[in-house]
C-alpha cells in the first residue's frame, strides 16, 4: 500500500532529524523546502544526504496517486539554525511563488491525510478518493486546479464515509504527522496567519464572538478568495481544521456554517461562526454547508 510506505519512509527521516542541526534540505531551482523535511534539521551533511535519498523515494511513492505533485531538484544547506527563516514566515515574493507554496500546502495536506486514512480500516474511503481523484484528473488539464480538485474532493469522500469522531481522528493524526507546530495561546490567529502565507486565502479577519474561558472561545472569522470551491453546497473546511489541529490538538473544533458574500467588485468572501472547546462534539471538521447571505 502506498500510506504503508509513505509512513515508513516519513519514520525514517525523523529518525534522521536532530534539534538544533545545521543542515537542511532545499530545491536548488525554486528554493522551497518540500514534504516531509520542512522545518527538520540534521546534524551533519551525510544525514543529510540520506534524508535528501529517502525524501525523493517518499515524494516518488505519493506520486504514485498523486502524478501532478511538483517535482524538486533537492539540495544540502548549511547555516546557523537562527539565520534560517521559518517556512511559515516567508511572504510570497511574487505570484509564482505564491502558487507553488499554495500547490506545496496542499499536496502536503491531502498527503498526510491519505496515509492516515491508507493505514486505517477504512478502505471504502481509500477507494473512494482514488476513483474520485483519478476521474478529475482525467478531465483537468491544470496540474494547479488538479491539486485543488483533489483536497475538495478527500474531503467529500471524509464527509459521506467517516462519522465526525472518526474524521476528527483522522485529522487529528495527520495534523500531528505533518506538523512540528506547538500548542500556542492563539491557535486560530496563527492558522489564519499560515493559511495566507500559503496563499490559501488573500485575505482573513478576526472577531471574538463571546468572551468565554480560554477553554472554550468563539469567533467570527472571514476568508477572502478562498482557494477551495464548494462541492455540493459544502465548502471545504479539511486544511483549516487539518491546521487547527497542529495547535491545538485536544480541543474541540467546531464550524457551525459558511455564509457566502460575493459582490462584481470584489473577490468571494466566506464567513464562518468558529469555536474551541475543552470538551462537546466536533462539528465542521471537513466540510460545512453554504449559506447564503
Amino acid at each position: 500500500m502506498v500510506g504503508s510506505t509513505l509512513s515508513k519512509l516519513r519514520r525514517h527521516i525523523e529518525a534522521l532529524e536532530i534539534d538544533g542541526g545545521r543542515y537542511y534540505l532545499v530545491c536548488g531551482r525554486t528554493g522551497d523546502r518540500p514534504v516531509p523535511t520542512v522545518g527538520r534539521r540534521f546534524e551533519s551533511r551525510e544525514t543529510a544526504d540520506r534524508a535528501v535519498r529517502a525524501t525523493e523515494r517518499y515524494r516518488s511513492a505519493l506520486r504514485r496517486y498523486d502524478p501532478q505533485l511538483p517535482y524538486y531538484d533537492l539540495i544540502v544547506c548549511e547555516e546557523p539554525v537562527e539565520n534560517v527563516p521559518r517556512e511559515s514566515d516567508s511572504e510570497p515574493s511574487s505570484t509564482a511563488s505564491g502558487r507553488r507554496q499554495l500547490i506545496e500546502f496542499c499536496h502536503t495536506v491531502a498527503g498526510a491525510v491519505f496515509e492516515i486514512i491508507s493505514e486505517s480500516p477504512h478502505d471504502a474511503v481509500e477507494r473512494a478518493v482514488m476513483d474520485t481523484y483519478l476521474d478529475a484528473a482525467e478531465s483537468i488539464e491544470s496540474p494547479d486546479e488538479l491539486c485543488l480538485r483533489l483536497l475538495e474532493s478527500m474531503s467529500v469522500e471524509l464527509e459521506n464515509h467517516l462519522t465526525t469522531e472518526e474524521q476528527a481522528a483522522t485529522i487529528r493524526m495527520a495534523a500531528e504527522r505533518i506538523s512540528s507546530h506547538r500548542p500556542c495561546e492563539e491557535p486560530l490567529s496563527e492558522t489564519l496567519a499560515q493559511l495566507h502565507s500559503a496563499s490559501l486565502v488573500s485575505d482573513y479577519t478576526l472577531r471574538p464572538s463571546s468572551t468565554g474561558s480560554c477553554d472554550d472561545r468563539m469567533w467570527d472569522v472571514t476568508i477572502t478568495a478562498y482557494a477551495l470551491d464548494t462541492v455540493d453546497g459544502r465548502i471545504p473546511t479539511l486544511p483549516i481544521i487539518v491546521e487547527l489541529f497542529s495547535r491545538c490538538p485536544d480541543s474541540t473544533l467546531q464550524i457551525s456554517h459558511a455564509e457566502r458574500f460575493e459582490a462584481d467588485d470584489s473577490p468571494l468572501t466566506w464567513r464562518f461562526s468558529m469555536s474551541i472547546a475543552s470538551d462537546g462534539a466536533p462539528a465542521g471538521l471537513v466540510s460545512v454547508p453554504e449559506v447564503s447571505n
